[in-house]
């Protein structure tokens, strides 16, 4: 049953139709229930039924939004399978309770409900064997739409049997390759643009050439990708830099600069970010804390009482929203503020991919990046200020210090992988410097053939000094 009702709060027009991008206006919502697939119709919530798979266990993939990823074009939709063998071993109550379950990757042909496994587990493989199940997370569509990425792993770290890798899926040639061996789990695999992406603590090109690492100081996090203002940034925080006072922090990821906006971390449509409306303060993936139109500021606040809303999802054009009220309807508004309710129970929705920005309560997304030195304190980074090393320049070891050790990563824990002798000189990586651990500021050095992190000091005294150009 389909309903339409006004929006007490209504949205004005978002722009003239002459300045939005061309879309495909009726690509549809797709809805996941109870493991099936199906298209909803945003014009007038009309729901055609997409696949017809099995009953398995409630606990089997996909089942979030998370194991979803839409091409950009609308035409392909990505997603995480729990393989049948597993599936059954779970609804039979024969695996307990052990957190993740391994997946497959199927593509789904959304215009005729056409399905592709396109990476599985390996032949008479069965649900106890644990180390050659493979695990696969976040798989994500190039700006382009014609490579697919995701990572798999199986096995655990440190042990002879562990693989972790990234893998990119050629949609016009149907066949898969690694394009990165990993040490241990990466954490979210993202696009920056057609020919770069960030894995692990790397920056690679599509050959797997590493052009960059980023760390962040000890004792903070750094999850959210962003592309503000023409950079592309990692949204970090640190659990003793508070109160942020409408403050959001950010990591250069190409020159690993810190530097603080004043707005919040929201979300907008990634396919269309420059008409969008803005998921402000978007926390959880699931629910911001409104919708705001950046032109108007007319904004929707999300049910505050039962049934929640879940999955907020942008139209490709980013005029349009929708999201789930728990076990009761998809919910779909428009810029003007006109709403359709669709009574579905969907346990997941995606209508496009978005991307994070950071944005004023009132959407605006302007605000500078300012340079900032608030992670920067004696605990993380000791007494000694830096001692002036410049990003493609070069410095020495001070006569007289002794060899300076050179490791793979910022921490004194990390394996040495080189010293510099006494005296010697050095270049200095065009990239990230400064990064901060155990009371120690590292630079990121190469020295004959090894490039790696090497303490500028410690206790208050400097190891290198600058070589002037």
């Amino acid at each position: 049953m389909v309903k339409r009702c006004l929006l007490i709060v209504v949205f004005g027009v978002l722009l003239l139709a002459s300045s939005i991008r061309a879309q495909d206006a009726s690509a549809p919502i797709i809805a996941l229930s109870k493991g099936d697939f199906y298209a909803i119709n945003p014009e007038d919530g009309s729901i055609e039924q997409l696949t017809k798979h099995p009953s398995l266990s409630v606990e089997a993939s996909p089942a979030w939004q998370r194991d979803l990823a839409i091409s950009p074009d609308g035409q392909y939709l990505a997603y995480l399978q729990t393989p049948r063998f597993y599936a059954l071993a779970l609804k039979n109550n024969l695996v307990g309770n052990i957190g993740a379950s391994p997946t497959d990757i199927v593509l789904l042909n959304i215009s005729n409900g056409d399905e592709k496994v396109i990476t599985k587990q390996q032949a008479n493989i069965t649900y106890q064997d644990q180390p050659r199940l493979w695990y696969r997370n976040h798989p994500s569509w190039s700006p382009d739409g014609r490579t697919l990425m995701f990572e798999q792993y199986r096995g655990i770290p440190d042990e002879p049997s562990f693989d972790a890798e990234v893998i990119l899926y050629d949609l016009s040639t149907n066949t898969s390759r690694t394009l990165l061996v990993l040490e241990t789990y990466a954490s979210k695999s993202a696009w920056l643009g057609n020919s770069e992406i960030i894995a692990g603590r790397g920056r690679y090109d599509l050959s797997g050439r590493l052009l960059s690492q980023f760390y962040v100081n000890e004792g903070m996090s750094g999850r959210y990708l962003t592309h503000y203002q023409g950079q592309d940034y990692a949204i970090v925080d640190s659990p003793d830099v508070t109160p942020h006072d409408g403050r959001t922090y950010v990591m250069n990821l190409k020159t690993g600069a810190h530097g603080v906006v004043k707005g919040l971390r929201s979300s907008i449509s990634a396919v269309s970010p420059e008409n969008s409306l803005v998921f402000v303060k978007d926390d959880n993936d699931t629910r911001p804390w409104y919708v705001i139109n950046p032109q108007t500021g007319d904004n929707f606040i999300p049910p505050k009482k039962a049934p929640f809303a879940m999955d907020y999802t942008f139209s490709p054009d980013g005029q349009k929203f929708a999201f789930i009220r728990i076990r009761t309807s998809i919910n779909i508004i428009d810029a003007s503020g006109h709403e359709i309710v669709v009574d579905f129970d969907a346990d997941a929705i995606l209508w496009s991919t978005k991307q994070y920005t950071v944005a004023s309560e009132n959407g605006d997304q302007s605000a500078p990046v300012e340079p900032t030195d608030d992670f920067f304190n004696v605990k993380r980074c000791g007494t000694l200020p830096s001692v002036g090393l410049v990003a493609g320049g070069h410095g020495k070891v001070i006569v007289g210090s002794g060899s300076n050790r050179i490791r793979k990563a910022p921490n004194t824990e990390a394996e040495q992988i080189g010293q510099i002798p006494d005296g010697a000189t050095f270049t200095v990586v065009d990239g990230q410097q400064g990064v901060c651990s155990t009371g120690i500021r590292w630079a990121q050095v190469t020295y004959g053939q090894v490039t790696g992190w090497t303490a500028e000091g410690a206790d208050g005294q400097a190891f290198l000094e600058v070589v002037p150009n």
